[in-house]
């Protein structure tokens, strides 16, 4: 099992070097967004950015994960080429339909949502990019079942280099403002498209199968409300805020959604990556159980020790990626807007366990009733604590999304789950994380190297707990051994 530990994590890597790279070019730019946007117009963006998820959420039709589900499930190559064509030649056909719709009807959505149709072209080119993300990660996604890492990998690389430098380009060359944003994604995501036709075309077995179509919408459309509802968790609190606030107010708690958001694509996106294919696969074998539970424990203790070093200097972050005082404040929210990314991992093997047991639509349930309680939770909240009281909905809201998989999941799965050890892991690491931030936030060399020290003592602390099991301990005992005799 330990090598099947290995391959899968080190795939990890790998998966994250080229998700990373495509996906946190929007954290590598924060600096110069925050040197050229004030935060009404980080505020702007914000309330863009639900509706094109909306748009990729509704209109998916839940394919992307019916596709791995089959897809990882089956080795005939006449099969896979079946349900690659079958899932793409849908999505296109609807897409190109939707896209063209939202796009004639921009000028009303622009001023529906921001009180003047001035960012209509804005949305025109958004609704655009929505069709090309809505085909290229099929064959990304092809990469990731069938063990592609290295390609995988690169292909984001590229796409994150040219990304990077429209987005420099049309920002301080042009002065195109947010419309940088997008029209760099844009022709980013045209031109992975272009790159993939003759991967699509490779992946096809060109014939229609309408009884496939059937299967896979049956599954995948009860994802659907699971999307909006999670959109509504996780989004809607932006318009409850400018509601209730200001669109600085807005602004201030995207940016700090945004940084946080580093830490899901880091770490969370690039695990599920890898290990997604991997554990519906080893699901369908009895004596895999075990390997599953491990990687449930192992995944959380990576994301809990990410959450602590992120969380515990999230000042000197915030300070290093903008100069701008308007924005310092926000390091007050990343406690808890990481924290909930924990909670996000839990949440992600409740929904695989559920997913490969085809329990989508008792899924659908549980995010719509969590999502009615968050908007319960933002409208309590926000008008009392503004951008902090949004945090706060977001975690309440998350929570019950996990208490109601979890039950779900162990009617199911019982035998996967350590509880004993995720407890362990996360009010060790939330301990943690309270004490640094209690006492030690202030800037300062003294409080960084305490911090310092008192975050990589989380192994330590949990070797206390009584954590890890005997051949946990020996494995690690014999790795310093290794390391040792090559270094004396």
């Amino acid at each position: 099992m330990l090598a099947q530990l290995k391959m899968a994590y080190r795939d990890s890597l790998i998966y994250s070097a080229g998700n990373l790279a495509n996906k946190v070019v929007g954290f590598i730019l924060l600096p110069l967004y925050t040197s050229y946007f004030d935060l009404a117009e980080f505020g702007v963006l914000g309330l863009i950015e639900p509706v094109v998820s909306l748009l990729l959420i509704m209109f998916s039709m839940g394919l992307n994960p019916a596709f791995i589900r089959w897809y990882s499930t089956t080795e005939e190559k006449g099969e896979r080429g079946e349900i690659f064509f079958n899932v793409y030649l849908t999505l296109l056909l609807i897409n190109l339909f939707i896209v063209t719709f939202a796009i004639i009807l921009s000028n009303q959505i622009s001023t529906l949502l921001l009180d003047k149709s001035d960012y209509s072209l804005i949305l025109k080119i958004a609704f655009m990019n929505v069709f090309f993300n809505q085909l290229n990660p099929i064959i990304f996604t092809a990469f990731r079942v069938e063990r592609r890492p290295v390609q995988f990998s690169l292909v984001n690389f590229s796409q994150f280099t040219i990304t990077l430098i429209l987005n420099i380009f049309f920002l301080t060359y042009l002065n195109y403002g947010l419309l940088s944003i997008f029209i760099s994604q844009l022709i980013s995501s045209v031109i992975v498209f272009l790159y993939f036709i003759p991967q699509v075309i490779r992946h096809s077995r060109f014939i229609i199968r309408k009884d496939l179509i059937r299967q896979l919408l049956v599954y995948g459309i009860p994802l659907i409300p699971i999307g909006i509802s999670n959109l509504v968790i996780n989004m809607l609190n932006r318009y409850i805020l400018e509601e209730f606030s200001t669109r600085d107010t807005v602004g201030l708690f995207t940016f700090s959604y945004r940084l946080s958001n580093t830490l899901k694509i880091l770490i969370i996106e690039s695990l599920t990556l890898s290990l997604t294919p991997v554990l519906y696969s080893k699901l369908s074998e009895a004596s895999d159980y075990r390997f599953v539970k491990k990687n449930y424990v192992y995944a959380t203790f990576i994301v809990v020790l990410v959450y602590i070093f992120f969380a515990s200097f999230g000042r000197e972050i915030v300070y290093l990626v903008t100069q701008k005082e308007a924005y310092y404040r926000s390091y007050l929210l990343l406690p808890f807007l990481g924290f909930v990314y924990i909670i996000h991992t839990l949440i992600y093997f409740d929904n695989l366990l559920l997913g490969y047991a085809k329990k989508t639509g008792q899924m659908a349930a549980i995010t719509l009733i969590s999502a009615l309680f968050s908007l319960l939770f933002n409208f309590a909240l926000i008008p009392f604590l503004d951008d902090l009281g949004a945090a706060l909905a977001l975690i309440l809201s998350t929570a019950i999304i996990l208490v109601l998989t979890r039950s779900a999941a162990k009617k199911e799965f019982g035998k996967f789950y350590s509880n004993d050890k995720i407890i362990k892991l996360v009010v060790s690491g939330t301990g943690i994380v309270l004490i640094n931030f209690l006492f030690f936030m202030e800037l300062g060399i003294a409080n960084f190297v305490i911090k310092f020290i008192i975050c990589i003592a989380f192994p330590m602390i949990l070797y206390i707990f009584k954590f890890y099991d005997p051949i946990e301990i020996e494995t690690v005992i014999t790795i310093i051994r290794k390391i040792r005799s090559k270094i004396f």
